[in-house]
Protein backbone atom coordinates (compact mmCIF):
# COMPACT_ATOMS: atom_id res chain seq x y z
CA UNK A 1 0.00 0.00 0.00
CA UNK A 2 1.46 3.53 -1.13
CA UNK A 3 1.40 5.43 2.10
CA UNK A 4 1.36 9.18 1.53
CA UNK A 5 2.95 11.34 4.65
CA UNK A 6 0.73 14.10 5.22
CA UNK A 7 1.51 17.17 6.86
CA UNK A 8 -1.03 18.53 9.81
CA UNK A 9 -1.65 22.21 10.58
CA UNK A 10 -1.56 22.09 14.27
CA UNK A 11 -2.13 24.51 16.96
CA UNK A 12 0.58 23.95 19.42
CA UNK A 13 1.58 26.32 22.22
CA UNK A 14 5.30 27.41 23.00
CA UNK A 15 5.44 25.31 26.30
CA UNK A 16 4.95 22.28 24.14
CA UNK A 17 7.93 22.75 21.42
CA UNK A 18 10.39 23.26 24.05
CA UNK A 19 9.26 19.67 24.98
CA UNK A 20 7.83 18.12 22.16
CA UNK A 21 10.17 19.97 19.79
CA UNK A 22 11.37 16.20 21.28
CA UNK A 23 21.84 3.39 22.62
CA UNK A 24 24.25 3.59 20.35
CA UNK A 25 24.09 7.47 18.86
CA UNK A 26 25.18 8.12 15.18
CA UNK A 27 26.74 11.49 15.57
CA UNK A 28 29.46 14.13 13.57
CA UNK A 29 31.06 12.74 10.82
CA UNK A 30 30.50 9.07 11.30
CA UNK A 31 27.05 9.30 9.99
CA UNK A 32 25.82 7.83 7.27
CA UNK A 33 28.35 5.87 6.24
CA UNK A 34 26.18 2.83 6.56
CA UNK A 35 22.70 1.80 7.22
CA UNK A 36 22.24 1.43 11.24
CA UNK A 37 19.33 -0.35 13.17
CA UNK A 38 16.82 2.33 14.19
CA UNK A 39 14.24 1.52 16.96
CA UNK A 40 11.24 3.25 17.91
CA UNK A 41 8.77 1.92 20.87
CA UNK A 42 4.97 3.26 20.26
CA UNK A 43 3.01 3.76 23.24
CA UNK A 44 -0.74 4.37 21.96
CA UNK A 45 -2.05 3.78 25.79
CA UNK A 46 -3.00 1.13 28.44
CA UNK A 47 -3.14 -2.32 27.48
CA UNK A 48 -3.51 -1.50 23.24
CA UNK A 49 -2.32 -4.12 21.14
CA UNK A 50 -0.65 -1.64 18.98
CA UNK A 51 1.84 -0.72 21.83
CA UNK A 52 5.59 -2.23 21.07
CA UNK A 53 9.00 -1.32 19.42
CA UNK A 54 8.93 -0.84 15.44
CA UNK A 55 12.27 -1.06 13.81
CA UNK A 56 13.87 -0.27 10.41
CA UNK A 57 17.33 0.03 8.71
CA UNK A 58 18.14 3.06 7.54
CA UNK A 59 20.96 5.87 7.09
CA UNK A 60 19.03 8.35 9.40
CA UNK A 61 16.01 8.32 11.87
CA UNK A 62 13.79 9.99 9.79
CA UNK A 63 13.70 7.80 7.13
CA UNK A 64 13.89 4.65 9.34
CA UNK A 65 10.68 6.28 11.23
CA UNK A 66 9.00 5.82 7.71
CA UNK A 67 10.23 2.22 6.56
CA UNK A 68 9.19 0.91 9.82
CA UNK A 69 5.71 2.93 9.68
CA UNK A 70 5.88 1.62 6.58
CA UNK A 71 5.87 -2.10 7.55
CA UNK A 72 3.70 -1.63 10.00
CA UNK A 73 0.84 -0.48 7.47
CA UNK A 74 0.86 2.85 9.66
CA UNK A 75 -0.37 6.14 7.97
CA UNK A 76 1.25 9.20 9.91
CA UNK A 77 0.91 12.83 9.73
CA UNK A 78 3.56 15.79 10.61
CA UNK A 79 3.00 18.65 12.47
CA UNK A 80 4.05 22.23 11.44
CA UNK A 81 6.60 22.25 13.47
CA UNK A 82 8.34 19.13 12.19
CA UNK A 83 7.00 16.72 15.01
CA UNK A 84 5.31 13.68 14.73
CA UNK A 85 1.69 14.68 14.81
CA UNK A 86 -0.60 11.56 14.19
CA UNK A 87 0.21 7.87 13.88
CA UNK A 88 -2.50 5.20 12.76
CA UNK A 89 -4.83 8.21 13.15
CA UNK A 90 -3.86 8.52 16.61
CA UNK A 91 -3.96 11.85 17.85
CA UNK A 92 -5.44 13.13 21.07
CA UNK A 93 -5.18 17.04 19.83
CA UNK A 94 -1.43 17.81 21.05
CA UNK A 95 0.51 15.40 18.65
CA UNK A 96 3.10 12.58 20.15
CA UNK A 97 5.30 13.21 22.69
CA UNK A 98 8.83 11.47 21.62
CA UNK A 99 12.11 10.81 23.80
CA UNK A 100 15.30 10.00 22.50
CA UNK A 101 17.43 7.40 24.64
CA UNK A 102 20.92 8.01 26.02
CA UNK A 103 23.25 5.72 27.17
CA UNK A 104 25.03 3.20 25.17
CA UNK A 105 23.25 -0.20 26.98
CA UNK A 106 20.31 -1.93 26.16
CA UNK A 107 20.20 -3.83 28.80
CA UNK A 108 17.63 -4.06 32.16
CA UNK A 109 20.21 -2.21 34.63
CA UNK A 110 20.71 0.41 31.85
CA UNK A 111 16.87 0.31 31.24
CA UNK A 112 16.05 0.77 34.67
CA UNK A 113 19.02 3.55 35.66
CA UNK A 114 17.40 5.29 32.73
CA UNK A 115 14.38 6.44 34.13
CA UNK A 116 15.82 7.72 37.76
CA UNK A 117 14.95 11.44 37.91
CA UNK A 118 13.07 12.09 36.02
CA UNK A 119 11.84 16.18 35.93
CA UNK A 120 8.80 17.03 34.06
CA UNK A 121 7.32 20.20 32.54
CA UNK A 122 3.52 20.44 31.76
CA UNK A 123 2.90 16.68 32.96
CA UNK A 124 5.70 15.68 30.59
CA UNK A 125 8.26 14.16 30.92
CA UNK A 126 11.49 16.36 30.36
CA UNK A 127 14.44 14.52 31.05
CA UNK A 128 15.47 11.80 33.42
CA UNK A 129 18.64 9.90 33.76
CA UNK A 130 19.41 8.56 29.98
CA UNK A 131 16.39 9.92 28.23
CA UNK A 132 15.31 13.51 26.89
CA UNK A 133 12.45 14.61 25.00
CA UNK A 134 13.77 15.90 21.42
CA UNK A 135 13.75 19.07 20.43
CA UNK A 136 14.94 20.61 16.89
CA UNK A 137 16.25 23.23 15.55
CA UNK A 138 15.91 23.35 12.16
CA UNK A 139 13.07 25.39 10.26
CA UNK A 140 13.06 23.88 7.56
CA UNK A 141 10.09 21.32 6.68
CA UNK A 142 9.79 17.47 7.36
CA UNK A 143 10.21 15.59 10.32
CA UNK A 144 13.08 16.40 12.45
CA UNK A 145 13.68 12.92 13.61
CA UNK A 146 16.69 13.25 11.33
CA UNK A 147 18.29 15.66 13.50
CA UNK A 148 18.82 13.16 16.30
CA UNK A 149 21.49 11.09 17.07
CA UNK A 150 20.11 7.95 19.42
CA UNK A 151 19.01 4.73 17.40
CA UNK A 152 16.04 4.32 20.00
CA UNK A 153 13.34 6.25 20.82
CA UNK A 154 9.59 6.49 22.96
CA UNK A 155 6.85 7.72 21.50
CA UNK A 156 3.35 8.54 22.64
CA UNK A 157 0.45 10.82 22.17
CA UNK A 158 -0.13 13.83 24.21
CA UNK A 159 -3.40 14.12 26.34
CA UNK A 160 -4.93 17.30 25.74
CA UNK A 161 -3.44 19.17 28.53
CA UNK A 162 -0.28 17.93 26.93
CA UNK A 163 0.97 15.86 30.11
CA UNK A 164 1.90 12.01 28.42
CA UNK A 165 3.21 8.97 29.66
CA UNK A 166 7.01 8.48 29.47
CA UNK A 167 9.04 5.66 28.91
CA UNK A 168 9.26 6.22 33.30
CA UNK A 169 5.56 5.44 33.64
CA UNK A 170 5.00 2.64 30.66
CA UNK A 171 7.34 -0.28 31.36
CA UNK A 172 6.66 -2.57 28.31
CA UNK A 173 9.84 -1.37 26.49
CA UNK A 174 12.34 -2.50 29.23
CA UNK A 175 12.80 -6.15 28.06
CA UNK A 176 11.53 -6.30 24.62
CA UNK A 177 12.96 -4.92 21.26
CA UNK A 178 16.68 -3.99 21.75
CA UNK A 179 16.15 -4.65 25.29
CA UNK A 180 15.82 -8.16 24.75
CA UNK A 181 18.87 -9.08 23.30
CA UNK A 182 21.24 -6.14 23.42
CA UNK A 183 23.22 -3.78 20.68
CA UNK A 184 26.38 -3.56 19.51
CA UNK A 185 28.39 -0.56 19.45
CA UNK A 186 30.94 -0.32 16.58
CA UNK A 187 34.37 0.85 17.24
CA UNK A 188 34.12 4.99 16.32
CA UNK A 189 35.60 8.28 17.12
CA UNK A 190 34.75 9.62 20.11
CA UNK A 191 35.53 13.70 20.60
CA UNK A 192 36.31 15.65 24.06
CA UNK A 193 35.98 19.12 24.61
CA UNK A 194 38.22 20.28 27.23
CA UNK A 195 37.67 23.87 28.45
CA UNK A 196 39.95 24.57 31.38
CA UNK A 197 39.13 28.16 31.90
CA UNK A 198 39.07 31.51 29.25
CA UNK A 199 41.97 31.82 27.57
CA UNK A 200 43.64 28.71 28.70
CA UNK A 201 46.01 27.34 25.83
CA UNK A 202 44.78 23.85 26.61
CA UNK A 203 41.07 24.31 26.09
CA UNK A 204 40.48 22.19 22.74
CA UNK A 205 38.90 18.83 21.01
CA UNK A 206 41.11 15.42 22.03
CA UNK A 207 39.70 13.09 19.86
CA UNK A 208 40.58 8.50 20.33
CA UNK A 209 38.87 5.68 17.97
CA UNK A 210 37.73 2.67 20.53
CA UNK A 211 34.60 0.55 21.03
CA UNK A 212 33.30 3.02 24.41
CA UNK A 213 33.63 6.24 25.64
CA UNK A 214 36.06 5.53 28.63
CA UNK A 215 38.83 3.78 26.13
CA UNK A 216 38.72 6.77 24.01
CA UNK A 217 38.94 9.07 26.94
CA UNK A 218 41.57 7.23 28.00
CA UNK A 219 43.51 7.06 24.94
CA UNK A 220 42.63 10.49 24.13
CA UNK A 221 44.13 12.07 27.45
CA UNK A 222 46.90 9.44 26.31
CA UNK A 223 47.73 11.44 23.91
CA UNK A 224 47.67 14.37 24.78
CA UNK A 225 50.14 13.12 28.08
CA UNK A 226 47.21 14.48 30.66
CA UNK A 227 47.12 12.71 33.54
CA UNK A 228 43.25 12.37 34.87
CA UNK A 229 41.42 11.00 37.73
CA UNK A 230 38.11 9.53 38.71
CA UNK A 231 35.91 10.43 41.56
CA UNK A 232 34.51 7.73 44.06
CA UNK A 233 31.14 8.26 42.38
CA UNK A 234 32.57 7.48 38.19
CA UNK A 235 33.16 10.48 36.67
CA UNK A 236 36.11 12.60 35.44
CA UNK A 237 37.43 14.22 39.30
CA UNK A 238 41.01 15.66 37.84
CA UNK A 239 42.56 16.66 33.96
CA UNK A 240 46.06 17.30 33.96
CA UNK A 241 46.14 17.97 37.79
CA UNK A 242 43.41 20.71 37.03
CA UNK A 243 40.18 20.29 40.15
CA UNK A 244 38.82 23.30 41.29
CA UNK A 245 37.32 20.92 44.13
CA UNK A 246 34.18 19.68 42.81
CA UNK A 247 35.38 17.64 39.66
CA UNK A 248 34.65 17.83 35.92
CA UNK A 249 30.97 18.93 34.73
CA UNK A 250 30.43 16.57 31.27
CA UNK A 251 27.39 16.86 29.11
CA UNK A 252 27.12 14.89 25.87
CA UNK A 253 25.80 15.98 22.81
CA UNK A 254 22.37 14.31 21.25
CA UNK A 255 22.17 15.82 17.63
CA UNK A 256 23.25 13.78 14.69
CA UNK A 257 24.74 16.34 12.82
CA UNK A 258 27.55 18.28 13.43
CA UNK A 259 27.47 21.72 11.62
CA UNK A 260 27.63 25.40 12.71
CA UNK A 261 23.31 25.26 12.64
CA UNK A 262 23.07 22.55 14.53
CA UNK A 263 26.02 24.02 17.41
CA UNK A 264 23.96 27.26 17.57
CA UNK A 265 20.65 25.15 17.69
CA UNK A 266 22.03 22.98 20.36
CA UNK A 267 22.32 25.52 23.12
CA UNK A 268 18.83 26.79 23.20
CA UNK A 269 16.64 26.78 26.34
CA UNK A 270 19.07 25.53 28.48
CA UNK A 271 18.07 24.97 31.97
CA UNK A 272 20.18 25.40 34.93
CA UNK A 273 20.97 23.58 38.34
CA UNK A 274 23.26 24.78 40.85
CA UNK A 275 24.91 27.42 38.45
CA UNK A 276 25.63 24.22 35.91
CA UNK A 277 23.62 23.44 32.78
CA UNK A 278 21.86 20.36 32.90
CA UNK A 279 20.50 19.82 29.55
CA UNK A 280 19.77 22.52 26.31
CA UNK A 281 18.19 21.45 23.19
CA UNK A 282 21.02 19.46 22.09
CA UNK A 283 23.12 18.57 25.57
CA UNK A 284 22.88 16.96 28.20
CA UNK A 285 24.83 16.56 31.53
CA UNK A 286 25.83 12.96 32.15
CA UNK A 287 24.33 11.30 34.73
CA UNK A 288 25.07 7.45 35.00
CA UNK A 289 23.61 4.11 36.52
CA UNK A 290 26.50 1.68 37.30
CA UNK A 291 27.78 1.59 41.21
CA UNK A 292 30.98 -0.23 39.64
CA UNK A 293 34.41 1.32 39.88
CA UNK A 294 35.97 2.97 36.92
CA UNK A 295 34.98 5.71 34.65
CA UNK A 296 30.81 5.55 33.71
CA UNK A 297 31.69 7.44 29.98
CA UNK A 298 31.03 4.07 28.57
CA UNK A 299 27.85 4.10 29.62
CA UNK A 300 26.53 7.19 27.66
CA UNK A 301 25.53 7.13 23.82
CA UNK A 302 27.11 10.20 22.65
CA UNK A 303 30.08 10.38 20.52
CA UNK A 304 30.74 14.31 21.34
CA UNK A 305 31.42 15.51 24.94
CA UNK A 306 31.67 18.51 26.67
CA UNK A 307 33.61 18.43 30.20
CA UNK A 308 34.97 21.54 32.40
CA UNK A 309 36.14 21.70 35.78
CA UNK A 310 33.17 22.72 38.22
CA UNK A 311 33.68 25.93 40.43
CA UNK A 312 33.84 25.47 44.14
CA UNK A 313 30.09 26.03 44.54
CA UNK A 314 29.35 23.57 41.73
CA UNK A 315 28.82 26.25 39.11
CA UNK A 316 30.02 25.30 35.71
CA UNK A 317 30.61 26.81 32.34
CA UNK A 318 28.66 24.85 29.73
CA UNK A 319 28.71 24.44 25.87
CA UNK A 320 26.47 27.03 25.89
CA UNK A 321 29.28 29.37 27.34
CA UNK A 322 32.13 28.54 25.74
CA UNK A 323 32.32 28.90 22.15
CA UNK A 324 35.44 27.57 20.93
CA UNK A 325 33.57 24.08 20.08
CA UNK A 326 31.36 25.73 17.80
CA UNK A 327 33.59 25.26 14.93
CA UNK A 328 36.67 23.54 15.66
CA UNK A 329 37.05 19.64 15.66
CA UNK A 330 34.10 17.44 14.52
CA UNK A 331 32.42 20.73 13.51
CA UNK A 332 35.05 21.87 11.35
Amino acid sequence: MDKKIMTAIAVVVVAVVVIAAAAVFVLGKDKGSDDTEYYFYLYFGENNTDNGWYSAEAKDTTSAFEKAMDKADFEYTVSNWGYVQSINKVDNGGGWYCAQYLYSNADSKAAEGSIGYATYDWGAMTYSNGWKSVSGYDDGEGLKLSEFGSTIYFLTPYNADYSAAGPDTASGWMTTGPFKDGIKTPNQTYNFYLYFGENNADNGWYSAKASDATAAFEKAMDKADFEYTVSNWGYVQSINKVDNGGGWYCAQYLYSNADSKAAEGSIGYATYDWGAMTYSNGWKSVSGYDDGEGLKLSEFGSTIYFLTPYNADYSAAGPDTASGWKTTGPFE
